[in-house]
């Protein structure tokens, strides 16, 4: 989604021949546009409980609650402005986004 790439591209490590470059929230601004991804992104995992987006009762809802649980792990890092937290919870988003996706995805 719109909102997990915005979180994942707010943050970064980037190694080249030039050396080790940080990317991180730097302003008010850049944290709050931080902040509002993560809380879409909790959101994002209620609504999908929701009819007519609920798939099913059974792996449907308890990825539907990782990714509310991932978001708000998310959340946190942005509030904290924490820039490792924020990679840190990047991946807890990927792995929750990643699950799903795998098992109701198709081309």
């Amino acid at each position: 989604t719109h909102a997990a790439e915005v979180y994942w591209d707010s943050t970064a490590v980037v190694v080249d021949a030039d050396g080790i470059h940080e990317l991180f929230p730097e302003t008010d601004e850049d944290w709050d546009q931080v902040w509002a991804a993560a809380v879409t992104i909790a959101e994002s995992g209620n609504l999908l409980m929701m009819a007519p987006r609920r798939v099913d009762d059974g792996l449907w809802m308890q990825y539907a609650r990782q990714l509310v649980d991932a978001g708000n792990v998310a959340i946190e890092a942005a509030v904290a402005r924490d820039p490792e937290r924020v990679l840190d919870a990047g991946e807890v988003v990927y792995n929750a986004c990643t699950v799903c996706h795998t098992a109701y995805v198709t081309d």
